[in-house]
């Protein structure tokens, strides 16, 4: 995973692309528990970017600090979220049915 962000990375710089340069590794979850993990690192190594891992069954990114409305993609993740605290945060919950 890693080697394929720094060789998208210097792609973009080569082609002098615009940023924020978006990248969504698909298919880097799911499978293998070692890949997995090294794939959620990579998220975690890689902040400064916007980077999202997309498997068969849901998404995974890191948010950058400060305060973010999430809205599951419910044709592939359902109507719930999971979210993994990695340092200090806070998380408070909206009725996902209001507007």
């Amino acid at each position: 995973m890693t080697k394929c962000v720094l060789l998208a990375q210097r792609t973009a710089k080569e082609k002098c692309l615009p940023a924020p340069v978006r990248l969504v590794a698909v298919g880097s979850l799911g499978g293998r528990l070692d890949h997995q993990l090294a794939a959620l690192s990579a998220l975690h190594a890689f902040m400064e970017l916007d980077l999202m891992l997309l498997g068969a069954e849901g998404t995974a990114k890191v948010l950058s600090p400060g305060r973010h409305t999430i809205r599951p993609w419910t044709t592939l993740e359902g109507p719930v979220c999971g979210l993994v605290p990695l340092g200090t945060s806070g998380v408070s919950s909206m009725d996902a049915c209001r507007a």
